[in-house]
């Protein structure tokens, strides 16, 4: 009678057959569903689409509106963040919003930036558009092929009593690497000038190429806000790969990064 019972206990438990273990008896650790589509980066369109269609005509000193995108290097300093020479409310590329890129407008064909482009060929599929739309929407990063590391586009926005200042890098950003404290502000009023209180300062990254910067702008009494990061006496912000963040656009690693905001 002992011997059934114990035959159920072990039956009811499954004890001993190696169900949910790995070969060395540990759990099996459940595996992560596959994503649903590989994110594209520029050095994959650079190969596919701009060396083998768009550089036949953008390339070299004579191409059209200096907009050169005959290599990966030529194809980020050209786009990313660069103002439209047609239309300068516009960007060729706009991180993170490839409805406000003209580059993906005149791709896809909208009568709004004037001819669909590549001029005088095939249109791009659909698979290639949405490649271009996917890159573009989260944050047109270029990948670790990247020398440098720079802010593309810094933009301000006053939230109720917050102003945000949001800055889009050209390459994923270490966010270990900055904390509120190395972000100073001024509260200014005509000549005199106070540091805030780090307390007033919020960070976000809403994408891993993106820095959110807070700043609760209530009782400050400022008629602007002067903000500096990556300043070398406290702390640089650094990419992913490593690389300190070119903040004054000197093309060398470090260097304080300034942006003021007029109330």
């Amino acid at each position: 009678m002992k011997r059934l019972i114990l035959l159920l206990l072990l039956a009811g438990c499954r004890a001993g057959d190696g169900t949910g273990l790995d070969e060395s008896g540990q759990p099996v650790a459940d595996n992560p569903p596959p994503p649903d589509s590989p994110q594209p980066t520029l050095a994959q369109l650079q190969q596919q689409v701009l060396t083998p269609v768009c550089a036949t005509c953008h390339s070299g000193a004579n191409a059209p509106l200096g907009l050169r995108m005959d290599s990966l290097e030529q194809s980020a300093a050209n786009l990313i963040g660069v103002d439209s020479v047609t239309d300068p409310s516009l960007r060729r590329v706009e991180p993170g919003d490839a409805l406000a890129s003209v580059l993906y407008l005149k791709l896809s064909g909208d009568p709004a930036v004037g001819s669909r482009m590549p001029l005088g060929q095939a249109p791009l599929s659909d698979t290639a558009l949405e490649s271009f739309r996917l890159w573009i929407e989260q944050g047109a990063i270029v990948e670790t092929q990247a020398s440098r590391f720079f802010v593309t586009t810094a933009q301000t926005n006053l939230v109720a009593d917050e102003l945000r200042l949001e800055l889009t890098f050209n390459t994923t950003l270490d966010p270990g690497s900055v904390k509120e404290g190395q972000v100073l502000v001024w509260a200014e009023s005509g000549s005199a000038s106070r540091l805030v209180n780090v307390s007033h300062v919020h960070l976000h990254f809403p994408q891993q190429n993106r820095l959110r910067i807070g700043i609760d702008s209530q009782d400050l009494g400022a008629d602007r806000l002067s903000i500096q990061l990556n300043h070398p006496s406290v702390a640089n912000l650094v990419s992913q790969q490593g690389i300190l963040l070119d903040g004054d656009g000197d093309h060398f690693e470090g260097g304080a990064f300034s942006h003021v905001y007029q109330f």
